[in-house]
């Protein structure tokens, strides 16, 4: 069993203090039992042999990334990615039935525009239909619109493209064979081009052109929400199969009909985000990902100032290690003047000044609370009291080694700071009188 420790150190009148070493038993406790193999129920790292309890199990790995688990029945304590259409950790973006689960390959990624969130129905004494609402690829439900099933009728929540009986048929169209009609308007649906008075049938309808575009449709509506035959480009959507990408980073289509793949604006898994080509490997643009977590930076801070964490992620699917300088990066002094204590045990305290809390005593006071008079001592001397204030104030005049800051730096201080009329100024054993 090692035993724990802790290292501070102290740096421009900051207390940090070190992350310590991974251990086997947090404080105050003792081994009692041997230590966990992978895949053995856990709550606690210091439960596993592998010193990892990840998704509820001894995990061989940290097993980061928004689709992979440990706790996979097959791979059990073995990192591996989520099974298509899982989504183990809750972290795949979306709601409802679009939104985001995991592809199978570690990614998350959304469902194509097939898959339908809300069923087709017939509209009732009409023979149109009200076409269900899909996916569009992106994590919405799109409405699809009305379509006139003429001169067939709607069955089922759909246009049928052959008849049986009249029944299948329109008012006042005839069941022929299997047809109800030919020469069908744009807009009506179709099996075939023979079938249309525009001679193309595309997307199951009378087109008013081939529509062959990978970012075009026939069957999407107009603005009224009829489909009307009309060829149209899926601007913002992502048609199955036509811009293809990873995970989230599949492309959508745009104004012009062609392909346009998101940047690395957009976060595609832990700190990794698209690269505008399809791919799921470039930093994100903020280097920050809210899945590390606390970066636990108040530890490092010291009475003048606070260490904030910065940005996240230090390298592709890589964050920040908490509570180091990796990623506490941010400085935020307190304003100067502000009062503060300078060290422990002593009974009078100090002012902020850039970061670093320098001492301060009651005019005519000395370190230990007693009073004297200003001119009663050689200013000159090395006094006891003068060791004392050495020992408060951490500087010296003669640059003996080993006292901390040196006389250039304080003095400086000293003199852009505005200490209050009636208070003292430690600096190198020797009182700086404030006057009123």
């Amino acid at each position: 069993m090692r035993r724990w420790g802790a290292l501070v150190i102290m740096i421009a009148g900051a207390l940090v203090f070190p992350a310590p070493a991974r251990s086997e038993t947090p404080p105050g406790h003792y081994d009692r039992t041997p230590p966990l193999d992978a895949g053995a129920a856990c709550f606690s790292d210091y439960a596993c042999a592998s010193g990892f309890c990840v998704d509820g199990v001894c995990c061989g790995t940290t097993c980061p990334g928004t689709c992979h688990q440990c706790n996979r029945p097959d791979t059990l304590g073995t990192c591996a990615p989520a099974l298509a259409g899982t989504d183990p950790r809750g972290a795949c973006p979306g709601s409802g039935p679009c939104r985001a689960t995991c592809n199978g390959s570690g990614l998350c990624a959304y469902p194509g525009d097939d898959v339908v969130c809300e069923a087709a129905e017939c509209i009732r004494d009409t023979s149109s239909v009200k076409r269900g609402r899909t996916c569009d690829g992106r994590g919405w439900c799109v409405d699809r619109g009305t379509q006139d099933c003429a001169p067939f009728t709607c069955r089922a929540g759909s246009c049928p493209t052959t008849c049986v009986s009249g029944a299948d048929c329109a008012i006042g169209a005839m069941c022929l064979g299997t047809s109800c009609g030919e020469s069908r308007p744009a807009g009506a649906p179709c099996f075939s081009a023979a079938e249309c008075a525009s001679g193309s049938c595309a997307h199951g309808v009378c087109c008013d052109t081939e529509c062959t575009g990978i970012c075009e449709r026939c069957d999407q509506p107009n603005p009224a929400g009829i489909v009307d035959g009309t060829c149209r480009v899926l601007e913002g959507q992502s048609p199955s199969g036509a811009c293809p990408g990873q995970g989230l980073c599949v492309g959508e289509c745009s104004a012009q009909g062609m392909c346009a793949w998101p940047s690395s604006a957009l976060p595609c898994d832990l700190c990794v985000a698209c690269d505008g080509a399809g791919a799921c490997n470039a930093l994100p643009d903020s280097k920050d990902d809210i899945r590390c977590g606390d970066m636990h930076c108040g530890m490092s801070s010291g009475p003048c100032m606070t260490l904030e964490a910065g940005p996240r992620c230090v390298g592709v699917r890589s964050c920040a290690t908490p509570g180091t300088g990796s990623a506490c990066t941010v400085r935020v002094n307190r304003p100067d003047g502000t009062s503060c204590w300078a060290a422990e045990g002593l009974n009078h305290g100090g002012i902020c000044l850039a970061g670093a809390c320098v001492p301060t005593i009651p005019d005519g006071g000395l370190p230990d609370g007693g009073l004297r008079d200003a001119a009663s001592e050689p200013q000159d001397s090395l006094s006891d009291r003068d060791e004392r204030r050495y020992a408060v104030c951490g500087c010296t005049v003669d640059e003996r080694p080993g006292l901390g800051l040196g006389p250039a730096l304080l003095a400086l201080a000293a003199l852009a700071l505005r200490v209050r009329p009636g208070r003292t100024l430690l600096m190198g054993g020797k009182r700086d009188e404030v006057s009123r």
